[in-house]
């Protein structure tokens, strides 16, 4: 893209973010690297199955297995295959490049899949954060290690798909196989959205920057260059990245959003103001830009304005605790613990491992004696 002078936009300003000495940014080998422990499990646990089919289930059941691997989830743990496995904390990245890590390591076959979900944000003052959504496929391969088959048998057909984030229903989205360099771009992006919430803005810069380095159409890590810069008061450095990720995408809400509180900054506000009706006619359907509304009124201390989008959330998407936990905890503000109680008991019933059952059951007990 040209500028008003014809001469090409720059969108990188290394000299206005010094990179830290002690920043270390790991090698894609580094990233998807196995700990010896690591492997010592896939060796005991896994590849003691011949049949590849098999193993493909093994492998998959041990992610969510407490005796095993034992993956907890937390949304921060943006880690390397050899650290989600040391510290058992994992998201639904991570546990993707742990799970790919160790398909490879057993002679499995694997894919990288994107999973095209309404939007979901990382609130944080007045700007928003999006990753996408990925997950792994695994099937059989006629080599994996150890196997002996004929070689006209194909175990192509039968795929698993490993996902940490089943609450949303992600098994009724679209998806689209991707390269490891654009997972390796969502890796650096995670890291550097990290780094803004943590307000180290020079370290956040040279994650985005490096996430596309590996992939440059990766829109979301545009969008938080894009808010890296006004958050470092550059603002004449926003727009050209703004748009330039529009033309990659010219659909992508969380860089509207963003564009339209640029305009405002900029005291151009009928400019805002049509981009955020454009907004509210996109998100009409997406329960989780309800979610996110009834998050901030409850932040705010308007619950009975919480409620309302709560409710709004549920009619468009029945099956996502979250969403009832929500009204269960306005309700609850509100003085009425029976609707609380009834919210809270729903939450439980939508919810996906045994973690979040007993994190709801505690709940209700605490409920129940009041």
């Amino acid at each position: 893209m040209l500028n008003s002078d014809g001469k090409p936009i720059s969108y990188f300003h290394d000299e206005y973010f010094p990179k830290p000495e002690n920043m270390i940014m790991e090698s894609s080998d580094d990233i998807f690297a196995l700990s010896e422990e690591a492997k010592h499990f896939v060796d005991q646990q896994i590849l003691t199955e011949r049949d590849s089919k098999k193993r493909i289930k093994l492998l998959a059941a041990a992610m969510f297995d407490k005796s095993k691997v034992s993956l907890i989830y937390t949304a921060d743990a943006n880690t390397t295959a050899s650290e989600t496995f040391n510290n058992q904390l994992a998201n639904c990245l991570s546990m993707t490049i742990l799970t790919y890590a160790m398909a490879e390591y057993a002679g499995l076959s694997a894919d990288f899949q994107e999973v095209f979900i309404p939007e979901y944000w990382m609130r944080s003052e007045q700007y928003s954060v999006l990753n996408r959504h990925v997950n792994v496929r695994l099937k059989p391969t006629a080599l994996a290690r150890g196997e002996i088959i004929p070689a006209a048998l194909s175990y192509y057909a039968d795929t698993l798909t490993v996902d940490f984030v089943v609450d949303r229903s992600t098994k009724h989205y679209k998806t689209k196989i991707i390269p490891k360099e654009s997972v390796l771009a969502m890796y650096f992006n995670n890291k550097g959205a990290e780094e803004i919430l943590a307000k180290n803005l020079n370290k956040a810069y040279w994650y985005f920057k490096t996430a596309l380095q590996h992939d440059s159409s990766f829109v979301p890590a545009w969008g938080n260059l894009g808010v890296t810069y006004r958050l470092s008061h550059r603002l004449e450095w926003v727009e050209p990245v703004y748009l330039y990720a529009l033309a990659l995408d010219s659909e992508n809400y969380s860089i509207l959003e963003n564009l339209a509180v640029l305009k405002q900054r900029v005291n151009q506000p009928e400019q805002a103001n049509a981009i955020q009706r454009k907004l509210q006619q996109y998100r009409a359907s997406n329960p989780y830009y309800y979610f996110r509304l009834a998050e901030e009124q409850y932040d705010n201390g308007d619950w009975h304005q919480a409620v309302r989008y709560y409710d709004r959330a549920i009619k468009l998407d029945r099956n996502v605790h979250d969403f009832y936990f929500g009204l269960a905890k306005a309700w609850f503000r509100l003085g009425n613990v029976e609707k609380s109680h009834k919210y809270l008991r729903k939450a439980k019933m939508k919810s996906f491992d045994e973690d979040l059952e007993l994190k709801y059951q505690h709940k209700l007990d605490l409920l129940g004696r009041l």
